[in-house]
């Protein structure tokens, strides 16, 4: 009798052994599935680091650029007034010569 109640009571022991393993065997693959999309989004979070990296460096190239065309388009601006202002000159110039000319050519008919 001691043997039988020996037995049911190791059979009912064994049965919970055996569900208990069953729930650590779930646990183990919860876990490795957990750990599997934690690496997932750990690595779509470096692509995502990656990304902005890039685009903070490409806005600071993109900034830099944009610095240096202001810079450039400061100079033309210069060089155009510079040009204006020689083409005024000029102008000046060749008026003041062709009065010379003229007074000259006066001279040469009065003598």
């Amino acid at each position: 009798d001691v043997k039988k109640n020996w037995d049911e009571e190791r059979a009912g022991i064994d049965q919970q052994l055996r569900a208990y393993k069953r729930q650590v065997d779930e646990l183990r693959r919860q876990l490795t599935e957990e750990k599997e999309n934690k690496n997932k989004l750990q690595e779509s979070l470096d692509k995502k680091t990656g990304v902005e990296r890039k685009i903070t460096e490409y806005n600071a190239k993109l900034h830099d650029l944009q610095a240096r065309l202001t810079n450039e388009q400061k100079k033309v601006h210069d060089l155009q007034a510079q040009c204006a202002d020689e083409l005024k000159s000029k102008d000046h110039i060749m008026g003041g010569v062709q009065t010379l000319q003229q007074q000259i050519q006066a001279l040469k008919q009065q003598l």
